[in-house]
């Protein structure tokens, strides 16, 4: 099974528990199961990331930027119908 992450998982845990400062693990862990194909997210949300000027839009930019898809590509349509 895949998931689609929205921007409220990233937003949130940026802001409330899961700071950079020490919540490296959790990040960690999303690039994880990214690299293996259980949790991706879409180019929409990356663009809604890249509206702050923070820790999470460096983090998602440089880590995890490539597993933020077109909703256009195969594995986004297949998966949100």
């Amino acid at each position: 099974m895949k998931y689609i992450l929205d921007t409220n998982i990233f937003i949130t845990s940026a802001r409330l528990y899961y700071s950079f400062d020490y919540g490296d693990k959790f990040w960690d862990f999303l690039v994880s199961k990214a690299k293996k194909g259980i949790v991706f997210s879409i180019d929409k949300v990356l663009k809604e990331i890249n509206q702050g000027n923070d820790k999470l839009k460096e983090w998602a930019n440089t880590k995890y930027s490539k597993y933020f898809l077109g909703t256009e590509t195969p594995e986004v349509l297949n998966d949100y119908k």
